[in-house]
């Protein structure tokens, strides 16, 4: 993991580029097994700290661990755990879970799904979306359409009934 953080900062470095302009970088690690002690949760974030203050003075290095073997699968409480799930169990199941909310974590089963399909499967589902699609498209313009007939007939209701207004009330146009 030091290595991954220590090529990605000096990756940055183009000529011209000085140390202080340098973004901090940030590895991130899910891991399918137990890295951490029980005390230290499925999440976990480390540091460079200085060991006799305890103090952070290196800013530009941190990690995030994240311990699959420690989260329970049935918690559902917020889209942390939703997306939690979805990296222990997805390639255990068939659907996503009833409790799954988020939109984003659903899109992420579709995508792993769409990579387990047949190339048979997969070119009959791009027909279906390409069908889908093209309906939409014709939907809209047909939706398009009739509102701009539908403010025609509007206007020709509104310009008659303005016309029988003006006979009514004893003008013509040609009195203009």
């Amino acid at each position: 993991m030091q290595y991954y953080s220590a090529h990605s900062y000096v990756q940055q470095l183009t000529q011209g580029i000085k140390h202080k302009d340098l973004l901090p970088v940030i590895v991130i690690s899910l891991i399918k097994t137990k890295m951490f002690d029980d005390e230290v949760p499925c999440i976990s974030l480390h540091k460079m700290l200085e060991t006799k203050t305890n103090k952070q003075y290196l800013f530009d290095f941190s990690y995030v661990f994240i311990e699959l073997k420690k989260f329970d699968e049935d918690k559902f409480d917020n889209t942390i755990d939703e997306w939690l799930h979805l990296f222990k169990c997805a390639e255990n199941e068939t659907s996503p879970p009833a409790n799954i909310k988020s939109e984003k974590v659903l899109d992420a089963y579709n995508v792993i799904e769409m990579h387990n399909l047949t190339p048979e499967e997969y070119d009959a589902y791009i027909r279906a979306k390409l069908m889908e699609d093209a309906e939409e498209i014709a939907l809209s313009e047909n939706f398009e359409k009739g509102k701009v007939e539908g403010e025609v007939v509007k206007s020709i209701k509104i310009a008659k009934k303005n016309a029988n207004q003006t006979k009514t009330y004893g003008r013509n146009s040609r009195d203009y």
